[in-house]
């Protein structure tokens, strides 16, 4: 049997999949022999392990039990502020997490942050994702109005790189239908200009419906094709093959739809909000298949529950936020 440190000095050897079972075994063992800064260790490397997946609970948790450990030490317990940026931006994910629960920790963020130094826009992204989640329309106006002009001057620590930043404008202008200014702030992407470590295989899913509206269909076609040849079978990208289902069904291409579908949701394990952008567009794809006389006898999933998923969920979200966003975007 392996030990605690065992797993640590071999999860690189592990794919990432992989590597998030063993650390979650590794932290049970370190728990189990009172090893309290090899937990510590354990738990870090499990919160990057699960960086940019759709399982924010479990990171939370993690970081959650580090940050109580470094605030007790220090010294002992080193904690880097990334690891928080990376649990904020997915605070809002679950319905049972409540605006106040939410608020209580971004306030925390950005009082940490100025304690270390960083400049206003790192805490300013994480209020706009939130703001976003809440479909709080009015809010995410007003912070996207204080962030975008920070990025002229990116001072300081904990920024994330230019391109992650025009990959939030991109996907903020979208979401407030200003989908030229989109389209516009998304030309990097678009003329394969612009790239990083996570992207642009995101923003160019971002870019499918802001490119539509604008009439660049074709553009939007190679965007798509582009985004998921980047993706591959990197199933985090949960949202990104929701866009892309979407894309699909309003470009009339049903069986490409379904074809995803089929391809992604055997392996689709994401929280509760992405769980219903994925299955809001699994369930446009069923009632375009239906529509054209397509429909499949058996999807390997039964269409209703997802229906029923989806209302309920939906339900949840704007019992949380206070108004129908959610419910809106399945109009």
């Amino acid at each position: 049997m392996s030990t605690a440190q065992e797993i640590l000095d071999t999860q690189y050897d592990l794919s990432v999949v992989e590597r998030r079972v063993a650390l979650a075994h590794a932290i049970d063992l370190a728990d189990a022999e009172q090893d309290i800064d090899l937990a510590f260790r354990a738990r870090k490397n499990l919160i990057s392990a699960l960086y940019g997946s759709s399982r924010g609970v479990e990171m939370m948790a993690a970081f959650g039990w580090c940050l109580t450990k470094h605030d007790e030490d220090p010294k002992r317990f080193p904690l880097d502020l990334w690891y928080y940026k990376w649990v904020a931006s997915d605070i809002t994910s679950e319905s049972a997490i409540s605006r106040e629960q939410a608020m209580a920790l971004l306030d925390d963020v950005e009082t940490r942050f100025e304690k270390e130094g960083a400049a206003a826009g790192p805490a300013l992204k994480l209020r706009l994702t939130a703001a976003r989640e809440f479909g709080d329309t009015a809010e995410v106006e007003r912070l996207f109005a204080l962030w975008q002009p920070l990025q002229a001057n990116r001072s300081g620590i904990l920024n994330d790189c230019k391109t992650c930043d025009i990959a939030k404008e991109v996907s903020t202008l979208s979401y407030l239908e200003r989908y030229e200014e989109a389209v516009e702030a998304g030309s990097g992407f678009i003329e394969e200009k612009l790239w990083c470590g996570s992207q642009p295989q995101a923003a160019l899913a971002g870019l499918l419906k802001p490119l539509r509206e604008v009439g660049r269909d074709e553009d939007a076609d190679r965007c798509c094709e582009r985004s998921l040849e980047r993706i591959g079978d990197d199933y985090d990208y949960v949202r990104s093959f929701g866009l892309h289902v979407k894309h699909y069904v309003a470009r009339d291409e049903v069986k490409k739809a379904l074809a995803l579908v089929a391809r992604t949701m055997p392996h689709i394990d994401p929280c509760e909000n992405d769980r219903f952008w994925y299955f809001s567009a699994v369930e446009k794809a069923i009632a375009a298949a239906e529509k054209a006389e397509i429909a499949e006898k058996d999807y390997g999933f039964n269409p209703k529950e997802i229906a029923g998923q989806v209302q309920k969920l939906a339900q949840a979200f704007d019992l949380r936020n206070g108004n129908s966003y959610y419910s809106d975007q399945l109009a």
